[in-house]
């Protein structure tokens, strides 16, 4: 694409639009990047009556989620990253090629050497960052429900985080993450809210890999 564009460089430059909150706009929502935050009418179906307002609340636990683990990583400065957030950003190299080595990777980013603990604790904090990452997946959002396959697996990337600030040891925000949660509603009466929904189908998930990890130790 790069040898394309410097043998056709553009002739005009388009700016896209940034819609009345000014919060951008996206292919998928006529409403900007609503669909994302907030019931805006986009939806894929669902039962006469259905909304997504759960969208709001859901976006609400993750952000504080992530807002919460951001804390604790740049407290890292100095101590395990030079830069916490160059060595995320560049961390992307060891999901694309897990063969990389991670000692090295380590070396790259850290201010000094660092000893076996804590280079795993590195790369602790690095998933826990991935995991935040990967809690605003796309297709989390776009659907009809937050008891849908889709939310469920971005609360489980939210689990994920949680689980291992715990094994770093770091104060948990479950309680207040649930109690945010709690308030996205879902459309299914039975299933309840964000917070049953996720201590219904992911804690019981969290717990089988945590008894599984055990077994491989």
């Amino acid at each position: 694409m790069a040898n394309i564009l410097e043998r056709f460089p553009p002739d005009l430059e388009v700016r896209n639009r940034q819609w009345e909150r000014g919060e951008g706009s996206s292919w998928s929502c006529l409403h900007g990047v609503s669909r994302w935050i907030r019931d805006c009418g986009c939806h894929t179906g669902g039962e006469p009556g259905w909304n997504q307002a759960w969208r709001g609340p859901l976006r609400a636990a993750l952000d504080f989620l992530r807002d919460e683990a951001a804390v604790y990583f740049e407290a890292t400065r100095g101590e395990l990253f030079a830069d916490p957030w160059v060595a995320r950003d560049d961390s992307i190299s060891l999901v694309l090629d897990e063969f990389k080595s991670r000692e090295e990777f380590l070396h790259l980013h850290a201010p000094r050497e660092l000893t076996g603990a804590q280079q795993q604790r590195a790369l602790g904090f690095l998933e826990v960052q991935r995991n935040a990452l990967l809690m605003y997946t796309s297709c989390g959002w776009f659907f009809s429900d937050i008891a849908g396959i889709e939310p469920i697996q971005i609360l489980r990337y939210a689990g994920r985080a949680l689980d291992l600030m715990n094994q770093l040891g770091l104060p948990s925000p479950r309680e207040r993450f649930l109690e945010i949660l709690g308030e996205a509603k879902s459309n299914r009466p039975d299933l309840g809210n964000g917070a049953d929904i996720f201590r219904r189908f992911v804690e019981p998930l969290q717990l089988r890999q945590a008894s599984d990890e055990l077994l491989v130790t």
